[in-house]
């Protein structure tokens, strides 16, 4: 409630705006690090991790190529076997959308409360359900239900 009286009653400034790319920006670091995460987690090589669009600056850490951009946004390559399960496809992909989330409650519950601290958590949830819409072109949603499909038709392996 507290977001949306300020966002009703505050007069906009050019740090509103500040604040509110860096908000994207940390929330797009999240999402794409829990992609990474999870992929690494389940043994699954990630090759390169895009921060931003386009791409500005690069550099290798690694095995990985770390990029980087101006604008929100961003994506992670991997080298999936051929006979890599579906399942771990889904379970990376999820932890995208998922991560943020979990982030910002653990600092809702641990933090004094804050208008920063109530739009991060806002922002977290919108954006993750909007990228679990399944019926949203190339979003992570679609990428799910495309493998749920393959898996509960049999084809449990990326290689069928």
């Amino acid at each position: 409630m507290l977001l949306i009286n300020w966002l009703v009653t505050s007069p906009r400034t050019w740090m509103d705006l500040v604040w509110l790319y860096l908000l994207l920006f940390l929330l797009t670091i999240l999402h794409e690090l829990g992609h990474a995460l999870m992929a690494m987690l389940l043994g699954t090589t990630v090759t390169r991790i895009q921060i931003g669009i386009p791409v500005t600056g690069q550099i290798a850490v690694g095995t990985i190529l770390f990029q980087l951009g101006m604008i929100p946004g961003g994506s992670v390559s991997y080298e999936y076997a051929d006979d890599a399960p579906r399942w771990k496809v889904v379970a990376a992909t999820l932890a995208g959308p998922l991560f943020p989330v979990l982030i910002s409650v653990a600092m809702f519950l641990t933090t004094v409360p804050s208008v920063f601290i109530y739009g991060f958590v806002l922002t977290a949830m919108a954006g993750a359900l909007a990228d679990l819409w399944p019926w949203k072109q190339g979003s992570d949603g679609q990428k799910i239900c495309m493998h749920l499909r393959c898996i509960s038709r049999g084809r449990k392996t990326l290689d069928v």
